[in-house]
């Protein structure tokens, strides 16, 4: 498998079976602007209970689809606001410390920010990469999908800062 960024995708696939997992970057850094970030926005989350925040995923799904007017897309919305606590509990499982959830206004308390910010969310995300065993490549810049007869992907061209063509 080849994944689009550290953290989460790449050690779920190796720990469903995939034989081998490829993270490519073709910056110097791992992270990107999530280095730049203060915090993630979740619910239902064990620092919003903690904290003694009650939204639901539910409720905060109806605000986001009365803020945005229903134009995006529901299904990926309602599921990633229902998976986004868990996130946070395993990102504190893999080191990250949130220190507090802020939010629009006094009712919805989702913005959880991270002691360390972006840095420390992307260095967590990395060890856990590295630690499960994902091979990780910077400065390489993914050039074409490899795919068989019923397209289904099967590797990747790529070429690293030297010009040199690899082929996973």
């Amino acid at each position: 498998m080849c994944a689009s960024s550290e953290g989460p995708a790449p050690v779920s696939a190796m720990e469903n079976g995939a034989k081998s997992v490829l993270v490519m970057d073709k910056m110097k850094l791992f992270g990107g602007c999530t280095r730049l970030c203060g915090g993630l926005c979740a619910v239902e989350s064990p620092v919003q209970e903690r904290q003694g925040i009650t939204l639901k995923a539910d409720d905060l799904f109806r605000e986001l689809m009365r803020i945005t007017n229903w134009r995006c897309n529901t299904k990926l919305v309602s599921k990633w606001l229902h998976q986004s606590g868990d996130t946070v509990a395993w990102l504190e499982r893999q080191g990250v410390q949130f220190t507090e959830v802020k939010g629009w206004g006094e009712k919805v308390l989702v913005s959880h920010w991270m002691e360390g910010n972006g840095n420390a969310l992307v260095n967590a995300l990395i060890q856990v990469c590295q630690t499960a065993g994902v091979e990780m490549l910077l400065q390489t810049r993914g050039k074409q999908l490899k795919t068989n007869d019923l397209g289904e992907v099967t590797g990747v061209i790529a070429e690293n800062a030297e010009g040199e063509i690899i082929d996973v």
